[in-house]
């Protein structure tokens, strides 16, 4: 078994668009990679990642605010952009408390989206 690559594809603040993320559980540092790694243990190391301010490859540095905004937008940016999400959420659109036409009418992700930013306001 081999360290995966990481690669986050949604604009979020932290980490480049597309480019592998440098972590001791990546394939940027297999000499450190070992079989007890799980989905979750990674999981929280994103986590953990995602909230430090640590300098690394594929890690960008953005204000707080930038954040905030960039994961408001997140929703409407993977219906636009990312077919796979839409293929693995749309069955999820009630636990998420999203209306299920947003996921087919772009209609609906314009309006998901201002209405995101009126509560950003």
């Amino acid at each position: 078994m081999k360290p995966p690559s990481i690669k986050i594809i949604t604009p979020n603040g932290r980490f480049e668009e597309n480019k592998p993320i440098c972590t001791s559980f990546t394939n940027y540092h297999p000499e450190t990679w070992q079989l007890t790694w799980n989905i979750e243990k990674m999981l929280l190391a994103m986590v953990s990642f995602m909230n430090d301010t640590e300098a690394s490859t594929g890690v960008i540095r953005t204000s707080d605010s930038e954040k905030r905004r960039l994961a408001q937008r997140s929703l409407p940016w993977n219906l636009r952009n990312n077919k796979d999400f839409i293929k693995f959420f749309k069955p999820y659109s009630k636990q998420l408390g999203v209306n299920p036409d947003v996921f087919t009418d772009l209609l609906k992700i314009d309006e998901l989206e201002m209405s995101l930013s009126l509560e950003a306001e």
